[in-house]
């Protein structure tokens, strides 16, 4: 679908994508479709001859993500990592977290970094639990459980849910385990970096850090997904609010940084070394069409660019027989691709080829009458 999403043409490249998707429907047998289904499913992605069912599903997922169908994404991303739960191809943890805070699953967030953190290291995923966008999640969906607690009176019926860190703790923990990430989001989210408090929190040599360049790979891929979720006021104040709390602690110095955390994020950046992190953008990057039409051989309006003397460029395709039916010949014309055959000895500098060939149409036409 890249083609036509470079051209703008968003639709295009849409259906292209669900016609894949069905296409690979009916490719599956009942038996599959109801692991599938049950969540049993498992697909080697390194078989070659598999690789396309991942990348379109991937690509179905960000199609859908983009045209607001947040549930669907977030479906699609829990059977990206189904499929191939012991080595996560795509990247899909990089997904699942941002898709559940779009739809306000805080519980599941909650319930993946529970889980990816308790896992034992001879683990295929116990490297999920470094995954930088994975800690603040966890944090900003504590901070909306958090929020909506206090503005909903409590239920005698509910049953009491396992007990969290505060949001603020856990915004802090992340901030000190990933602290180069708090310039990137900022910058990201169009913040002014260079007065105010953040100009002199940012000051720091602490957020000066540079983690191992695969972790900071992978700390692009976050900023990159999650930004636009950080960018509401609040969510910013509670940022700065994080932000000032990790350093006056830093200042009483204490050590926040996590060596379990590091050691996961390391290797997490190993296994994801391969991930675009274009490829989790919700930016699409639109080719000018003006451009495209030039370098494909058009000119404006999207019709091929004739020459001076009628020809469409170097070549003489598409040229209508002046010899051929006066009516078809005239119907023919109407064609924007179709030029005028203008022979070098009739041909009236300054005159348009059509208009030489509508003129010719006509004669015809009179003497055909007389």
């Amino acid at each position: 679908d890249s083609q036509p999403s470079q051209m703008g043409e968003h639709a295009a490249s849409n259906d292209l994508i669900e016609r894949a998707v069905y296409a690979l429907e009916l490719g599956m047998n009942q038996s599959f479709l109801g692991a599938l289904q049950g969540g049993s499913a498992r697909v080697d992605y390194h078989y070659q001859g598999n690789k396309v069912l991942y990348h379109v599903l991937f690509r179905h997922m960000l199609s859908v993500g983009r045209r607001g169908c947040n549930r669907t994404a977030l479906e699609l991303s829990r059977l990206l990592l189904s499929l191939s739960f012991d080595s996560d191809p795509m990247g899909a943890v990089c997904c699942l977290d941002y898709y559940a805070l779009r739809c306000r699953h805080f519980a599941l967030v909650t319930k993946l970094y529970d889980f990816f953190s308790n896992l034992p290291s001879a683990h295929q995923m116990y490297h999920a639990a470094g995954v930088p966008s994975l800690h603040f999640s966890y944090a900003l969906s504590l901070w909306h459980v958090s929020n909506a607690s206090q503005s909903q009176p409590a239920s005698s019926s509910s049953s009491p849910a396992a007990p969290q860190p505060p949001p603020l703790e856990a915004l802090v923990a992340a901030l000190a385990n990933f602290p180069s990430a708090l310039r990137k989001l900022l910058v990201k989210c169009n913040v002014t970096v260079g007065g105010g408090e953040w100009a002199a929190l940012l000051e720091r040599p602490y957020f000066e850090q540079q983690a191992d360049g695969k972790v900071e790979h992978l700390i692009d891929i976050f900023v990159e997904r999650q930004h636009t979720l950080w960018k509401p006021t609040q969510v910013m104040a509670f940022l700065l609010k994080a932000t000032k709390s990790l350093c006056q602690r830093l200042d009483a110095g204490e050590r926040l940084m996590d060596r379990d955390v590091k050691v996961k994020s390391e290797r997490a950046g190993r296994e994801y070394a391969h991930l675009v992190t274009a490829n989790f953008s919700d930016a699409v990057t639109v080719i000018p069409a003006d451009v495209m039409r030039e370098a494909q051989g058009f000119g404006d309006g999207g019709v091929p660019m004739r020459d001076p003397r009628g020809g469409m460029g170097d070549d003489d395709v598409n040229r209508l027989d002046a010899n051929a039916n006066p009516l078809l010949l005239f119907l023919q014309s109407m064609l924007p691709w179709n030029a005028a055959p203008v022979e070098d000895g009739n041909m009236d500098a300054g005159i348009d080829p059509d208009a030489q060939l509508a003129r010719q149409l006509q004669q015809q036409m009179l003497e055909e009458d007389d």
